[in-house]
């Protein structure tokens, strides 16, 4: 099929239906434009100045560089269109459904939001001055590194992210600190909350039974424990769908956007991830519940982006477990906390290494130090591999390398071998995969070298669950926020 051209029109009219259209460095200032219909269209550089668009029907456009003056988008469908580099000033969205949009590097000056349905989209470098947004519908949209400025937001605004924006002399209702998730201590400062209002209301919200409010309340406040704040929030949605108790879809796709940012930035651990699969496996398992069967589509998009995310950890984490050279030498290992644990770190690893059969001496505190707590441990090299499990899994950002220049060199040259390996093998694959295009004239398929690689981290595999095993026996776990073995707690580990 070929690809559908796109024919060049200058002169759009009211009422009329457009597809595939290329409208470009076009004035409608004061035109009727009412009840029109674009349909993957695209605009550039358009100027509309007290233009009627009311009524109209913008599906999967382009708009690009445009301005739009004093007009009104009153009782409009505005889907699946992207804005870039576009103005509105003076511009009414009352009464307008916006689905799916996308607004890059936009400027919002005296815009009225006012009973707008705004779902689904997403605002990207943009500026809002004296935006007036209340009594609407406004969901599970994105705002990142956004600034408003003089404006004012209440009413029906749920479910939405802010990422580095910021308020400048604005006002946000209070109670949507338990709706929309993103708010850093410094938006908090600048919108003159403080911690006890935020504390208040988050007991005002356990007083009503809105725990799930409570518990968005808690990812705003506690940046520290996002693994205990995201399990929680899932707890309380799968307590409730296990009563029967009906879920709103927005808050299932509200958790799916938290999660899916906080694993792009590292914010939560992959023994949270293996956590929370369990508990949506075991809920999928309950039958005769209305609200499970309801919300079924929605855990599946979960798991299916908890999955997606754990196999990539595997991967790299696998990649990672085989670039350590042991040699079967002694070493000592000087941990940076800044509590000692609850849990001796030996202890923890003498049971990964029984689990896993790692031969070797087992490791031995020799000196520890007060102050921040400093501890030196004796083993041999073959501890690396259970160590480097223990932080990966629990999310703690160290770089595990020894300080021995022939050592990197092995490393890396064991890197290398892997790369040539995996590099050989897809080489394989497309020799044969260009054979069979000379043999057939059909369409042919390569496997995808992220497929390849996960064929062979079947030991990998099992390394986690059994280190997994190990935490959970020791108690672990999220509620105490991994007794210690966490990024805030553990500074530094070095290899002497």
């Amino acid at each position: 099929m070929n690809t559908l051209q796109k024919k060049s029109n200058n002169t759009l009219k009211a009422g009329q239906t457009y597809h595939y259209e290329l409208n470009n460095n076009a004035n409608y200032e004061e035109n009727d434009l009412h009840s029109i219909t674009l349909k993957s269209c695209i605009l550039l550089n358009g100027y509309f100045k007290s233009t009627l668009l009311a009524d109209s029907d913008w599906d999967s456009c382009q708009v690009e560089n445009c301005i739009f003056q004093n007009i009104s988008f009153e009782n409009s469908d505005i889907t699946s269109t992207y804005f870039e580099d576009c103005t509105f000033k003076k511009v009414i969205f009352k009464g307008t459904t916006t689905t799916d949009i996308t607004f890059l590097n936009c400027k919002f000056e005296d815009c009225n939001f006012n009973h707008i349905g705004l779902s689904s989209s997403t605002f990207e470098d943009c500026c809002f001055i004296n935006l007036k947004l209340r009594q609407s519908s406004t969901t599970l949209n994105l705002f990142k590194n956004c600034v408003f400025t003089d404006s004012k937001i209440a009413g029906n605004f749920l479910y939405n992210l802010f990422l580095q924006s910021h308020f400048e002399n604005t006002q946000i209702s209070r109670d949507l600190l338990a709706s929309n998730v993103g708010f850093t201590q410094e938006n908090l400062n600048e919108l003159s909350i403080n911690t006890i209002d935020v504390k208040n209301l988050q007991q005002q919200l356990l007083n009503r039974k809105d725990v799930i409010g409570a518990a968005i309340i808690s990812i705003n406040i506690d940046e520290k424990f996002y693994d205990y704040s995201i399990w929680v929030y899932m707890q309380i949605i799968i307590d409730q769908l296990r009563n029967n108790i009906l879920v709103r879809v927005e808050q299932l796709l509200f958790f799916k956007i938290i999660i899916d940012n906080l694993l792009m930035t590292h914010k939560i651990s992959l023994y949270t991830v293996v956590g929370i699969l369990n508990l949506l496996e075991k809920v999928k398992l309950i039958e005769d519940n209305i609200a499970i069967k309801k919300a079924e589509p929605t855990i599946q998009q979960i798991q299916g982006l908890l999955l997606e995310h754990y196999h990539q950890i595997i991967v790299w984490l696998h990649d990672k477990l085989h670039g350590i050279k042991i040699e079967d030498k002694p070493i000592q290992l000087k941990i940076t906390y800044v509590a000692e644990p609850d849990i001796p770190i030996c202890s923890l690893l003498e049971q990964m290494m029984r689990s896993m059969n790692v031969s070797g001496n087992y490791p031995v505190r020799i000196k520890t130090e007060v102050g921040s707590f400093v501890e030196w441990i004796q083993c041999y090299d073959n501890i690396l591999k259970c160590l480097q499990l223990l932080v990966s899994i629990l999310g703690v950002s160290v770089n595990l390398v020894k300080a021995k220049k022939a050592t990197t060199e092995s490393v890396s040259s064991e890197s290398n071998k892997e790369e040539n390996d995996s590099g050989n093998t897809y080489s394989n694959i497309q020799r044969n995969d260009t054979m069979t295009s000379t043999l057939t004239d059909s369409v042919t398929f390569q496997i995808p070298e992220s497929v390849i690689k996960q064929l062979d981290t079947a030991s990998t595999e099992q390394n986690v669950h059994q280190t997994i095993n190990v935490f959970v026996l020791n108690g672990i776990n999220i509620n105490n926020n991994f007794q210690g073995y966490n990024n805030f707690n553990i500074k530094e580990i070095e290899i002497l």
